[in-house]
């Protein structure tokens, strides 16, 4: 008899301490409603709705990376902008890293930082939250925007399927080669 893969626990996989509490981040979106709403309903991209959703079954508390406004709250009320981080000079991308790292640190007490966001925004964040003596975890680190948002869909179909549990458990046999070795590389 062929034996079943066993299930590993989410937070082991991430190398997430269970006695910590989590925050998670995600960025904004280039597509945006006309009118001013909240940050949760003005960005409209499905990268972003999924990386949102995730950010909410894996912590109580998200923010949102705003390449304009620097750190949100998802019920922050913003108008409509037009502008991109990647379109920004190299020392105003510093300058927001370190600005958004600042408001992190000062409004997540202590808690793992987990950024569902993509290299384009980390490695402008990850510098000033290290020199702080802060970790930033990604777990889609490596991952294209096209596999980062299929992995942003599958792990939060899972984390619902296995709600009413008290850790989520993740078949790995489930994922991707890819998709794992991510994960692991913040054990």
């Amino acid at each position: 008899m062929t034996e079943l893969p066993r299930p590993i626990a989410i937070d082991s996989l991430l190398g997430l301490p269970k006695e910590r509490k989590l925050v998670a981040v995600v960025s904004c979106g280039r597509q945006k409603s006309q009118a001013a709403d909240q940050a949760q309903y003005l960005y409209t991209s499905s990268l972003f709705r999924n990386n949102l959703l995730l950010a909410r079954e894996l912590s109580a508390k998200q923010f949102i990376m705003s390449a304009h406004h620097g750190l949100l709250l998802p019920n922050q009320v913003i108008e409509p902008y037009d502008v991109a981080l990647s379109n920004l000079p190299l020392e105003a991308r510093i300058e927001w890293g370190e600005r958004v790292a600042a408001q992190l640190i000062q409004r997540t007490e202590g808690r793992i930082i987990v950024s569902l966001a993509g290299m384009g925004y980390n490695r402008f964040i990850d510098p000033a939250l290290h020199a702080c003596g802060r970790e930033l975890i990604s777990p889609f680190s490596g991952l294209g925007l096209g596999r980062r948002q299929a992995f942003a869909k599958r792990l939060t179909r899972i984390y619902r399927r296995f709600a009413a549990a008290k850790t989520c458990m993740l078949p790995c046999d489930r994922l991707t080669a890819t998709e794992i070795g991510c994960l692991f590389e913040h054990i």
